[in-house]
């Protein structure tokens, strides 16, 4: 098994940095930021703490879309996507230690495409072999923090993707994934995000307009991840997908995503390249990142008017907080902008700020708050967790040769001479 050494440097630090575990004494929530502006103000910025490097270059890691979940006993912990690892963080991210991944049930060289938690604390993969022509959930057989790391063991089930196309005489031809996750839901059952395609996924001028596309789909396990099944397509035309959960209403679910395609059957390109804000002449005038949403626990999920944040605005995350907050990091517009930034919500995605008091209501017109400028830039996805009340971890992958980056931040109020520029 390859090995990563890994080590936290602190690479830049503000003046006004605060530790990352600064206990809620220390730091303003949100609430209480609201509350100094007045019920409905959404004037806040963010401020960079400091930045660190989680994975150094050197480490052998050439592809990383990086997914990172928050355990119950209060660890984090990251995925590769290309090792066989997890590495994980009980201090809120100042330590880090690498957890070895081995999947005997498995083919050899697994890519590990999603990583979830569940309740009870087991670790859920969806991993797959080099291809698309296979599927795989592994759990682990102990809750991590009841199980030392070197004896970390996994149950790995066979998903039999084909089946699950709505006819089963037209079966999928293949399952492609990259970046994926899971959720849980109130009555313990997992759902994971999967790509199903088939064979002539990519003509989409076809006559059957039920077949071009990715086809993003949640499956569920009611049995602990033994058996998978019961899809519901989320939408033809999506991949990348982050699904996060209403802290107040299970049955509502977000999913920040990647809409791409090309021109369907008898649509005009002049009409689509408008509405994408794209030339005409686009291949895939569709191609950034949206917002869904599901009411009803994911069944049914509906394109969020105003969320198309443009053209190459992709690699979308979400995090949505206890306090309603969500945090959206993605890539910024434009095919050569190679920033990172965060879309902030802080009602629940019902207004997203955007300078002013009461907020934009469409997410597409929320401010872009820069976390990683360019250069140098950043790749691969950048999830997000909670470091504590108002404050975050973001991860990402920079540099050549690649490292894994973090950067702490934290979302304060606007100073009234700031307000009013």
């Amino acid at each position: 098994m390859s090995r990563i050494h890994v080590l936290l440097v602190i690479c830049c630090t503000s003046s006004a940095g605060i530790p990352a575990d600064a206990s809620e004494s220390q730091t303003q929530g949100i609430s209480a930021v609201r509350n100094s502006l007045g019920p409905e103000d959404h004037r806040v910025e963010i401020k960079i703490d400091r930045r660190v490097t989680i994975v150094p270059p050197g480490s052998g890691l050439k592809r990383a879309m990086l997914g990172m979940v928050r355990h119950p006993d209060g660890s984090i912990l990251l995925n590769l996507q290309t090792q066989p690892l997890l590495i994980t963080s009980r201090d809120n991210g100042k330590n880090w230690t690498p957890v070895p991944i081995q999947l005997p049930d498995a083919p050899p060289k697994q890519k590990l495409n999603a990583l979830g938690i569940s309740r009870d604390g087991r670790l859920w993969l969806m991993h797959q072999s080099s291809g698309v022509k296979d599927l795989f959930v592994s759990v682990s057989q102990e809750p991590f923090q009841k199980t030392p790391v070197a004896r970390l063991a996994w149950k790995t089930t066979r998903i039999d993707f084909a089946r699950l196309a709505p006819d089963r005489k037209r079966p999928f031809a293949m399952c492609t994934n990259d970046y994926n996750t899971f959720f849980q839901q109130s009555d313990g059952t997992m759902l994971l995000g999967v790509g199903l395609r088939y064979e002539d996924w990519r003509d989409y001028q076809q006559l059957d307009q039920s077949r071009p596309g990715f086809h993003e789909t949640l499956i569920r396990s009611r049995d602990g991840g033994r058996t998978w099944g019961d899809p519901t397509e989320v939408h033809a035309h999506v991949a990348e997908t982050c699904y996060a959960v209403d802290p107040n209403n299970p049955k509502h679910v977000l999913a920040m995503t990647r809409k791409q395609r090309m021109l369907l059957r008898n649509e005009d390109a002049v009409s689509v390249a408008r509405r994408a804000g794209v030339p005409p002449s686009t291949a895939w005038p569709w191609k950034g990142a949206i917002l869904l949403e599901s009411q009803d626990g994911g069944r049914k999920f509906r394109e969020v008017p105003g969320s198309y944040l443009g053209y190459y605005s992709h690699r979308g995350t979400m995090l949505w907080t206890k306090e309603n907050v969500i945090v959206a990091p993605h890539t910024a517009t434009g095919p050569r902008d190679y920033r990172l930034v965060a879309s902030i919500s802080l009602d629940g995605g019902k207004t997203w700020v955007d300078g002013t008091q009461h907020g934009a209501s469409a997410m597409s017109k929320a401010r872009s708050f820069e976390l990683v400028s360019t250069p140098p830039g950043f790749s691969f996805t950048t999830p997000t967790v909670q470091v504590s009340r108002n404050r975050f971890l973001t991860v990402y992958c920079s540099g050549t040769p690649m490292a894994v980056q973090g950067v702490f931040w934290h979302l304060r109020r606007l100073a009234p001479r700031e307000e009013s520029r």
